[in-house]
């Protein structure tokens, strides 16, 4: 396309012209003007007009009116001309992301920079991308390497929820994305809680309690509610007092009717009402089956509106997806039972999903769709096709990739014998020691990666990279980003130093590549 000043050059006077800018970002069909003289003012339509007519990649013309501030960094923009939107998709590095280029951070300028630091990633890289944004990074990663897995963390929740999308666009099987606060993630989404399942009774607790678990789930069995509630309520109270983290499994029983798809006129919410007034007094959660009997022919709208009955509580409540060949195990139920009744809170049991599908990836992308929409518990176990709650390792279930996704959960493994629980304990030790590390930590937020570098040291593998951005005036580059990170690594290797693009006048965003 000739330069726009050319184009115009009959339709604006000579100083007119001279004020024309030189250059824009286009994101997709979205051209945007960074600095767009206030002279121009009367003529930016006819600016921007020309450059729709002459760019047939370019659908609407907008110029940025604030520059990028507050929490998320974003930017305010104007619609000058063409299509009204400011959603488009763009194209980079052999990826398509989709995003709102006023609701997320993203620089179309660093696509050379992010294939710079795909060419260096080795084959089987775990990764981690402080700050995905869109997904931007982790996807021009996993597109252009041989990387094993690369794991994204996002505060912007709108960035977030177009991340998760490009990973569908993209077909991305090896990328996973976290909402949340990277000081607040890290700890809670990579080093996650575990605890142990038992029924309150004596010596089965006890064994537990000898592994000093910060959670116990506490199976009730058919009778616990009628007959052994003051040894129930004595054993929580116990529990309470040792800061253990406690969550309630409801009976699996028929007795009194304790499940939620039967008429309402025979069900017992007083067992319901039982257990979340423990829940109450005890600062405990609840796991409800609100399905468990029941199979694919039953009566959907009277399940909703018996779930709906324990709306005021659902607080207190992790609703847990059934076995598979039964209603409310396929994720198509499941959402639509959470959509319909607006549950908050969900119970991931592993071997459910596993079996109702056959295929981990399936389980994973379960895993995320109900975490878009609920907070999410786990019960933990392997499995097989033909057999559920295993030991740790003893199926087919990869949990070096599933553990990211649990936050917290309880094991749930069957032991031969429950009083000792062998089985179960030997995947305690198993899981409990895990902390996730990476070969390569990518940081590309200038203005603060300082104050994430002891963090990023945590979870960094022996002789790990690190790629971390500052800005920098060319005078004081390199010395004054390198001397931040030494504040953080006495030993370290520069491996690189490198300007990514001029920021502002004589400040430059940079990178340093290092190893420690």
């Amino acid at each position: 396309m000739a330069r726009l000043k050319e184009l115009l050059k009959d339709k604006l006077s000579e100083q007119e012209s001279k004020l024309v800018p030189n250059s824009y970002d286009q994101i997709g069909t979205i051209a945007i003007f960074q600095d767009f003289p206030k002279e121009l003012k009367k003529k930016e339509k006819l600016i921007a007009e020309t450059l729709i007519r002459n760019n047939k990649n370019v659908k609407t013309v907008a110029i940025k009116t604030k520059k990028h501030s507050g929490k998320y960094r974003l930017k305010e923009v104007k619609i000058i001309a063409g299509e009204k939107t400011k959603e488009t998709i763009h194209k980079e590095n052999n990826i398509y992301v989709k995003l709102d280029v006023e609701k997320c951070y993203f620089s179309p300028r660093l696509n050379n920079e992010r294939l710079r630091i795909a060419g260096q990633i080795k084959k089987n890289e775990e990764i981690l991308v402080m700050f995905s944004g869109i997904g931007i990074y982790p996807l021009v990663i996993a597109k252009n390497t041989e990387a094993k897995q690369v794991y994204g963390i996002e505060i912007n929740p709108v960035a977030h929820k177009y991340g998760l999308e490009n990973i569908r666009l993209n077909n991305a099987k090896n990328v996973t994305l976290v909402k949340g606060d990277v000081k607040k993630v890290l700890p809670g989404f990579f080093q996650h809680i575990i605890g142990l399942k038992s029924a309150f009774y004596t010596t089965q607790l006890k064994t537990r309690l000898e592994k000093n678990p910060e959670l116990i789930e506490i199976q009730l069995l058919g009778g616990d509610l009628e007959n052994k509630l003051k040894d129930l309520r004595m054993k929580l109270h116990k529990l309470q007092n040792k800061d253990i983290r406690i969550f309630i499994h409801q009976p699996f029983t028929k007795y009194k009717n304790i499940q939620l798809a039967l008429n309402q006129e025979v069900i017992s919410f007083e067992a319901y009402r039982t257990i979340i007034d423990m829940c109450k007094k005890y600062n405990a959660k609840c796991i409800i089956h609100p399905t468990f009997f029941q199979d694919k022919t039953m009566d959907v709208p009277l399940l909703i509106k018996n779930i709906k009955t324990l709306e005021s509580y659902y607080r207190y409540i992790y609703f847990e997806n059934a076995r598979h060949e039964k209603y409310f195990s396929d994720i198509e139920s499941i959402m639509h039972i959470i959509t319909e009744c607006k549950i908050p809170n969900f119970c991931i049991d592993l071997s459910h999903f596993y079996n109702t599908y056959k295929s981990q990836e399936k389980l994973i992308d379960n895993i995320i769709r109900i975490q878009e929409r609920c907070h999410t518990y786990f019960h933990v176990h392997d499995s097989n096709e033909s057999e559920e709650s295993m030991e740790i390792e003893s199926g087919v279930l990869d949990f070096q990739k599933i553990l990211q996704y649990i936050g917290q959960g309880s094991l749930e493994v069957i032991s031969k014998d429950e009083n000792k629980a062998e089985e179960m304990l030997r995947s305690f030790d198993k899981l409990k020691r895990y902390t996730k590390k990476f070969d390569r930590i990518i940081m590309p937020l200038p203005k603060s990666s300082e104050s994430f570098l002891d963090l990023a040291k945590k979870h960094l593998k022996e002789n790990g990279i690190i790629h971390f951005y500052d800005f920098s005036r060319e005078e004081d580059f390199p010395e004054s980003s390198v001397k931040k990170i030494k504040k953080h690594f006495k030993n370290l290797k520069i491996l690189n130093t490198i300007k990514c693009g001029q920021y502002s006048a004589g400040k430059f965003r940079v990178c340093i590549d290092f190893q420690a």
